[in-house]
């Protein structure tokens, strides 16, 4: 019995796809997340532009990190990926939060908020549970579902869309060849 091909194991770039989707998907949600702060009067501690370089780098360095093997994933490949995706942000979000206290040391007044801000070990441990607390686990989550559509949907709507360019490009070199005869 012949197994059948998978055509999302040929495409070429797996890295460069996933850390563009991820940080497409970083940027977009750091915007809403944003906009709903402000819309129920909470203050931004970094300003929208830094924070979503912030989001939009730290995804784009994970999805590339975690491109081939979301997208070359063989079959069955839902739960994998899905796992892949989970981890892919669980670790991404200790890097996030060093960046984000790296960034944040610019912005002092903000420092004195957090209890034991003398150390920046302390700051950066509280920081860290705090963001595994109250965005880690639904983020996570997202994550898995947006690689599982990626795996699932994305890289094959891509696939069939080169395909359908290449075969536009044969029938449109064949008739200029017909109407030069």
């Amino acid at each position: 019995m012949k197994k059948s091909i998978d055509d999302a194991m040929s495409l070429h770039n797996p890295r460069l796809l996933s850390a563009s989707y991820f940080a497409f998907l970083a940027i977009i949600g750091t915007i809403l997340i944003d906009t709903l702060l402000v819309l129920f009067g909470l203050e931004q501690i970094l300003p929208v532009f830094v924070a979503v370089v912030l989001a939009g780098f730290t995804a784009g360095v994970f999805g590339f990190l975690f491109g081939k093997k979301i997208v070359h994933c063989p079959r069955p490949y839902r739960l994998r990926v899905f796992l892949y995706g989970l981890f892919m942000t669980l670790s991404a979000l200790p890097f996030y939060d060093f960046l984000f206290l790296y960034i944040l040391k610019e912005y002092d007044t903000y420092l004195e908020l957090i209890p034991h801000s003398h150390s920046l070990i302390s700051v950066y441990l509280f920081i860290l549970i705090n963001s595994f607390i109250i965005v880690g686990w639904w983020l996570a989550i997202l994550s898995g579902l947006a690689a599982v559509y990626l795996r699932g949907h994305l890289v094959y709507i891509i696939l069939h869309s080169e395909l359908e360019q290449h075969d536009f490009c044969i029938k449109r070199k064949t008739i200029t060849r017909h109407k030069r005869l």
